[in-house]
């Protein structure tokens, strides 16, 4: 990247960042719709083959070789959820900054509620598999430093806790409009709890939803052009395998046509993956670019390798994307 990623999310080396712990229908009245439509097959099935793809790719990766390739696929969707997630993060204070949006309550709150939005709006072209981790991440690393008792090394501004991991997951459970009872229950969300999700959503939804209407695009506006780079990857680091997968599975092209043909963007701008030698996630505003490490992935890929599910012996057998 041409600009130092020292990183809202920047570890140092040693610290994996997990380790140790509207689209409105515009009608002549506004409505909140559910944005978990039924996904069209053909698009899932598409990212099916590109996900088989990045569990090929992540074979060559030293930590994962050997692995059986259905523990690498849910290591695949991890690492695509979650780095969706942190890259959505990041964007979500670009788009505050960059379209001179009143400042939003809780910023770190309004940039999570973001995340979660846009990846609601991304449903049809990617997995509920790679949804459900984006937000089971968060979770599962706050109760990973609750039983290790260790602090986790994040910026102060950017730290989890319990609150807000379940905030997140509540968003997604909500979001998904009944789709996701296993991340409900695997969080351990309170009944109480799960019965507000989807108004919470809701309101989550509404308030971005009037903060970018003036930026939405209409049918007959041009596109912003947002460019999807991957820079090379540092063969010291072994992190190839990472940019392979992520060639493969496609989910930054997808993400920049959302957000091209969503909203109008002030200037072009650029998503680039590349190697940083330490695991970030940034806006990069003086070169408009949104910067995001193949460390980063690589973190989230050997946080789950090491605390997350295993396959069940019926893996093979449990439906992918539907």
């Amino acid at each position: 990247m041409s600009e130092v990623m020292s990183g809202i999310w920047a570890l140092p080396v040693e610290h994996a960042l997990f380790r140790g712990s509207f689209r409105l229908a515009l009608l002549a009245t506004t409505v909140l719709v559910p944005l978990f439509a039924a996904p069209a097959s053909a698009q899932q099935d598409a990212f099916q083959a590109k996900l088989d793809a990045a569990v090929s790719a992540l074979d060559r990766y030293p930590r994962f070789r050997g692995l059986t390739p259905e523990h690498r696929e849910l290591i695949a969707e991890f690492m695509a959820g979650n780095t969706l997630f942190i890259a959505l993060h990041e964007l979500a204070h670009a788009v505050t900054s960059q379209m001179q949006l009143p400042a939003l309550d809780r910023k770190e709150d309004a940039a999570d509620a973001f995340a979660v939005v846009q990846l609601a709006k991304l449903a049809p072209a990617l997995s509920d598999h790679v949804l459900e981790q984006a937000a089971k991440g968060w979770f599962v690393s706050d109760q990973r430093t609750q039983d290790n008792g260790n602090t986790v090394p994040y910026f102060d501004d950017h730290g989890i806790d319990r609150e807000r991991a379940e905030r997140i997951a509540c968003l997604m459970v909500g979001a998904g409009a009944g789709k996701f009872p296993r991340l409900a229950a695997e969080t351990k969300l309170p009944q109480e709890r799960r019965d507000g999700c989807g108004a919470e959503y809701e309101a989550a939804a509404k308030t971005w939803d009037d903060a970018l209407k003036a930026r939405l695009r209409s049918p007959d506006q041009p596109k912003t052009k947002i460019d999807v780079v991957y820079g090379p990857a540092d063969a010291k680091g072994k992190v190839e395998p990472i940019a392979q997968a992520f060639r493969a599975m496609g989910i930054l092209e997808a993400l920049a046509a959302q957000l091209s043909d969503t909203y109008v963007w002030p200037a072009p701008f650029t998503i680039e993956m590349e190697s940083c030698g330490y695991p970030s996630a940034q806006w990069l505003p003086r070169v408009h670019q949104l910067g995001i490490c193949y460390e980063l992935a690589a973190d989230f890929g050997e946080f789950y390798r090491t605390y997350g599910d295993r396959p069940s012996r019926s893996a093979t057998q449990r439906p992918r994307t539907r």
